[in-house]
């Protein structure tokens, strides 16, 4: 299970964090067992708003992805993605705690001269886990003679957001995705999105991804370059991954939404196995088939009668030929050996009798 995706910020600031995830067959993570004809309550977190420098002025936060039993009580809880920073006229806005952390805002003070790092927000989570957000920075006068304004890569599931100028100049990459098969088909989740840059020569932070079948697929948004060369894109619907940061307001296309989350419930039935030896086997086969039942060397049916060459049996045993004219023998008795071997039927007839008188 995996929480929503946190939104990316407003104005160069930082890609929004992939919601905190649960996978119960990770080590150290305890198998949930659902209990038969029990009611649960499953809520899945929806992706956290874009920034838009008004109101959010950053990103949201993602909500959370919880299971919940009969009573109301949480049985798991992934927290949501968090906001990237973002920033306008009025102050500043870092990247937020959450399942990922938020990477941090670039744009802070056009009157500082020197870099100026804004720190990506932290993951912090209940049941799940996740990775935080990479740190956003400004060069108001970078050494090259250039100002620079580069948000961090929000957190992913399967790594830590980029810091910004990790790759000089650049704005930071969103955290790694993690490829995940439960429903035999290998896919991406939770992937971090891509902090916004102030330049346009400079690259742009791509949201995170992970290997599937061979190749990067990229789950969370893209972050947004200068004078709309390239503009932030939404994380991928359904795996819980942060939206990618925009550059500034001159394109008016703001940060983007995160995605909402997902639970996969995986069923398996157990199944009783016993263990057989061949005789075992043999009886259980030919009393299910067979109306004789097995003891020992023995066979027996006690159920009714049998008849042969009949199928409506008046005795316990009734020997019927309808063939006109045959003369074959209805019972053949056939000792072994060449002397001193008797064969014969035995009678045993039983003699009721009424009590006398006293």
């Amino acid at each position: 299970m995996i929480a929503g995706g946190g939104g990316g910020g407003f104005h160069l600031g930082g890609g929004g964090g992939a919601g905190g995830y649960y996978l119960s067959t990770e080590a150290g993570n305890s198998k949930i067992l659902f209990l038969a004809n029990t009611t649960y309550t499953i809520v899945i977190g929806h992706g956290g708003d874009k920034g838009t420098g008004s109101s959010p002025i950053a990103g949201v936060n993602g909500s959370d992805t919880v299971i919940k039993d009969s009573s109301g009580a949480d049985i798991l809880r992934v927290k949501g993605g968090g906001q990237g920073g973002g920033t306008n006229i009025y102050g500043d806005h870092p990247g937020s705690d959450g399942g990922c952390g938020g990477g941090g805002l670039g744009y802070n003070d056009t009157t500082v001269n020197n870099p100026r790092v804004s720190s990506g927000g932290s993951a912090v989570n209940v049941d799940g886990k996740g990775y935080g957000g990479g740190t956003g920075i400004q060069y108001q006068n970078a050494p090259n003679g250039t100002r620079y304004i580069l948000g961090g890569g929000g957190g992913g599931i399967g790594g830590a957001g980029e810091n910004a100028d990790n790759r000089q100049y650049e704005p930071g990459n969103g955290g790694d995705a993690l490829t995940i098969n439960l429903t035999g088909t290998e896919e991406a989740f939770g992937g971090g999105g891509g902090g916004g840059s102030y330049q346009n020569n400079s690259t742009i932070g791509l949201g995170g991804g992970s290997l599937v079948n061979g190749s990067i697929v990229r789950v969370g948004g893209n972050g947004g370059r200068t004078t709309a060369l390239s503009g932030a894109t939404a994380a991928t619907p359904n795996t819980g991954s942060g939206g990618g940061s925009q550059n500034n307001t001159s394109d008016n296309s703001y940060g983007q939404r995160g995605s909402g989350g997902c639970v996969i419930l995986r069923y398996s039935q157990k199944v009783g196995l016993n263990v057989y030896n061949k005789t075992e086997v043999a009886n259980l086969i030919s009393n299910t088939l067979s109306p004789w039942t097995i003891s020992g060397t023995s066979v027996y049916y006690d159920d009714g009668n049998v008849g042969i060459g009949t199928n409506n049996p008046a005795y316990k045993l009734d020997l019927y030929d309808g063939t006109a004219g045959s003369s074959s023998p209805f019972i053949r008795l056939q000792g072994g050996g060449t002397v001193n071997n008797s064969v014969g039927i035995i009678f045993n007839p039983w003699y009721g009798r009424s009590a006398g008188p006293a």
